[in-house]
């Protein structure tokens, strides 16, 4: 899912700002969680333990935002590293997905950095001709 998506991390002083563009929604967010998992840790994780996640909130920039942060605790608690986003399935303000990866404690990760949380600054989530696209900055 979202292999045709393009994802560019921009320069920033203090913060990262990421840019998505996917041929749609689902795409969009697993592209996002995916280039968040790359930007945090030296290797991906490897494991089959299955991680279930499901976010509701008032609209589409929340919902990434809340999606994204989702993903950080999990890598910054170390409860569970996702290596894969298997099932985003967005209906409304609603995410519903499925994450494949290692349980807590399995292999320590090594960090590339820390990001600590995505933010809504600058933030718009669009579609345009059936591509979405997202700016995100991230506090880092």
């Amino acid at each position: 899912m979202g292999e045709d998506a393009e994802v560019r991390w921009l320069g920033h002083d203090a913060d990262l700002r990421l840019r998505v563009r996917a041929p749609g929604a689902e795409a969009l967010f697993a592209a996002a969680a995916r280039a968040v998992v790359g930007a945090s840790l030296a290797e991906p994780p490897a494991g089959g333990a299955r991680r279930v996640v499901r976010l509701e909130e008032p609209d589409r920039e929340a919902l990434l935002v809340a999606w994204l942060n989702e993903i950080l605790y999990l890598l910054s608690s170390g409860e569970f590293l996702p290596a894969r986003f298997e099932r985003v399935e967005i209906d409304g303000n609603v995410l519903a997905a499925s994450l494949a990866g290692a349980p807590a404690g399995e292999k320590p990760p090594r960090f590339l950095r820390e990001i600590k949380a995505a933010t809504f600054h600058g933030l718009a989530v669009e579609e345009r001709n059936g591509i979405w696209g997202a700016t995100i900055l991230f506090d880092i």
